[in-house]
């Protein structure tokens, strides 16, 4: 009634408190504390406004008519009926069928017999059965198409026959290679050389430029006394039978030698070593191993006048 008051308790303040009224006696509300437009996601205590409703129901593009069976099986172009079958080609364009541990190939559903391909539980290969429903595997027949028709080429009962004929066929067999034979037929065998000029040698000490990499393909100490050292690269597993280093008189008593870096420490060795122009067939550590090792060659001081014209590393593999 007018003039009437409503009171509310209050259970954070544990008391009754007077509640908003109007003068008809009817109590005043924020319509958002109980309505919203447009509802929020997860709010549980509150509700569409009638106005979200109403546009929510004449927005067309919110709802349509339920597909019909038909209507569904022709939104994927009709590739099955209504039980199942295939009714066209399925073109998979190098797309994966994933998860699929087996398939049958039948000619008919109501047909006894049937090919089946399946990766056995655990294997790593496809396997291909031929089976007749309650009687376990069948014969399995093979035929090659020649163009006009199927042409037979294995069954139970000739593949014996087939496998002598092949087996007297001279030219389908041959003895099995041995590993020098495959290596010779490649040219992989035998006595092979690694060279290199003189002026592959760079110095590493002193750091002075008093050297010359001359056209001819030789190094040249002008003045002063000089180590040098060039890279060496060989095939892995390659073994090394014989190193040398060519120069000049005047260098012919200095010392060269071929040596190996350990990758794992730095450390070297050295694997053959003679005056230049002297060959050293000696060789240690003469396998190379190109995972553990690299390998150059050195030598010992050079002075002026002193030519280093090149080098030769002979191996077999």
């Amino acid at each position: 009634m007018s003039g009437a008051h409503l009171y509310g308790w209050d259970p954070a303040a544990a008391e009754w408190v007077k509640l908003q009224c109007n003068a008809d006696g009817k109590l005043v509300i924020d319509p958002s504390e109980i309505f919203e437009n447009p509802p929020t996601d997860g709010e549980e205590g509150k509700a569409p406004s009638s106005n979200w409703a109403y546009d929510h129901n004449a927005d067309t593009a919110a709802h349509h008519t339920r597909y019909t069976d038909v209507e569904a099986r022709a939104a994927i172009g009709n590739l099955f009926d209504s039980v199942s079958y295939m009714l066209k080609d399925l073109f998979a364009n190098y797309y994966q069928i994933n998860y699929l541990s087996g398939f049958i190939l039948k000619k008919s559903a109501a047909d006894t017999y049937y090919v089946r391909f399946e990766k056995p539980l655990n294997h790593d290969y496809l396997r291909m059965s031929a089976y007749k429903y309650g009687t376990g595997y069948v014969p399995c027949y093979f035929y090659i198409f020649n163009g006009t028709a199927d042409e037979k080429v294995a069954t139970e009962v000739v593949v014996d026959s087939k496998i002598a004929t092949h087996a007297a066929i001279s030219d389908a067999h041959h003895a099995r290679y041995t590993d020098a034979e495959a290596r010779a037929a490649v040219g992989y065998n035998g006595t092979k050389y690694w060279s290199c000029p003189g002026n592959h040698f760079d110095s590493t000490y002193p750091s002075g430029d008093d050297i010359n990499k001359l056209g001819d393909g030789s190094i040249v100490i002008n003045s002063g006394s000089y180590y040098l050292v060039a890279a060496v690269f060989l095939p892995h597993g390659a073994v090394v039978t014989s190193a040398i280093v060519y120069g000049n008189a005047s260098a012919a008593s200095k010392v060269w030698l071929l040596k190996r870096l350990t990758f794992s420490d730095k450390s070297n060795d050295t694997m053959a070593t003679a005056d230049i122009n002297t060959a050293d067939s000696s060789v240690s550590f003469a396998t190379i191993d190109n995972s553990l090792y690299s390998y150059f060659f050195a030598t010992d001081i050079l002075d002026a006048e002193d030519q280093v014209w090149g080098a030769i590393i002979t191996y077999t593999i």
